[in-house]
């Protein structure tokens, strides 16, 4: 997928003279769809751009480029926003492998010079949405059932359609525990129940080997969110409730955890990963807070972000949080025009911010400026 020397020389010659390929395309255009709209804004519309570090989204969208060099040239990314092939993207991805190797202040003329920002909103022109957050969790488990390693965690069924499948409840009760789904077995049905919206984790084994585990389709039930429950019956008010205060409730009361999980029906199917990273739906590693899910039927997926919102902490501080990230990944909760989910990583930082943001903010989707005259 690489250039000629020759051509290459030519396009850093344009990013190194700082020529702006879209500073014609700047205006206040608005593209409106069925369900959501775009306007076209300045990279100066984007609060706290000047100050981010690009060079790290950067080399998150090379990620996303690796992926796309799997891909034919005339395949779609899909999303509703643009039709974008393949092809339109491998000058950029050429380009953005070279820069990944340069400093910071090339990284975010790249971006500025080969993207224009389109600030997105919903089908009532609100440009408000939810963030919220996960991480890669970790469970203790075993290859073997044992007396202490005793919940499944289960791969694909073969039978698995589009069409309803078992619900949690009937797989907790053993619906498909004769067809030799078996993967692991995990010591902790609340930390498994996480590892189920998290969609993605890690499992350290007996003999102390990390296996990864991905995302391999779900029994197509709609996705409930428990805190509901919680909320209804007055255990937490609207202001407590939290992934972490829900955990704990679950690890606390555990005759009346099975029924209360159950109430979420969707039930996930996983994969060992033969990578020491976690992969998205693109099929590309991610990047702690710089990797985001989204809706992929609205949102390309691959394409760079900048999002402008808040991050809530272990003690319920909030700080502003606005960089440029890259939509790799995708989830069965997270519906919407304006949606994302932040991967935050591994680490106990991680799982706190993961565990605790749910807050509104808004984003702007960066499209590749080649396209641009396309988009109707």
């Amino acid at each position: 997928m690489l250039f000629t020397s020759q051509r290459m020389k030519k396009y850093l010659l344009i990013l190194v003279t700082i020529i702006p390929l879209c500073a014609c395309l700047t205006s206040d255009r608005v593209i409106k769809k069925s369900n959501f709209s775009i306007k076209q804004v300045s990279f100066s519309a984007l609060k706290n751009w000047d100050q981010d570090q690009h060079l790290l989204a950067l080399k998150a969208f090379v990620n996303s480029c690796k992926s796309f060099s799997l891909m034919y040239d005339y395949q779609e990314i899909g999303g509703k926003i643009a039709k974008i092939q393949i092809a339109d993207l491998k000058e950029i991805c050429d380009i953005a492998t070279i820069i990944k190797d340069m400093d910071e202040k090339y990284a975010k003329i790249f971006f500025e010079n080969w993207f224009v920002p389109f600030q997105v909103s919903d089908n009532d022109n609100k440009s408000q949405g939810l963030f919220t957050g996960y991480f890669e969790i970790n469970l203790s488990g075993s290859r073997v059932k044992t007396g202490r390693y005793k919940y499944p965690i289960y791969s694909r069924p073969k039978d698995l359609g589009k069409d309803l499948y078992y619900s949690r409840k009937d797989i907790d009760n053993g619906a498909i525990s004769g067809e030799n789904l078996e993967l692991l077995y995990v010591d902790d049905p609340v930390e498994l129940f996480l590892l189920h919206i998290q969609g993605s984790g890690s499992v350290t084994l007996r003999d102390d080997k990390i296996v990864k585990i991905g995302y391999n389709g779900s029994n197509n039930m709609p996705y409930t969110s428990i805190s509901k429950y919680f909320i209804n019956n007055k255990i937490f008010s609207a202001d407590e409730i939290s992934a972490t205060t829900i955990t704990n409730w679950l690890s606390e009361n555990q005759q009346q955890a099975n029924a209360v999980m159950h109430l979420n029906e969707s039930y996930i199917f996983f994969k060992l990963l033969d990578s020491d990273k976690i992969k998205g739906a693109l099929g590309a590693p991610l990047t702690p807070e710089r990797s985001l899910a989204i809706d992929k039927s609205i949102i390309p997926l691959g394409l760079p972000i900048y999002i402008d919102t808040k991050v809530t902490r272990a003690d319920s501080s909030k700080e502003t949080y606005r960089r440029l990230m890259v939509a790799q990944d995708t989830g069965s909760a997270i519906k919407g025009a304006i949606r994302g989910d932040i991967f935050f990583g591994a680490s106990q930082r991680a799982r706190d911010l993961a565990s605790n943001t749910k807050n509104y903010g808004k984003y702007y989707i960066l499209l590749p400026a080649n396209i641009i005259s396309k988009i109707k």
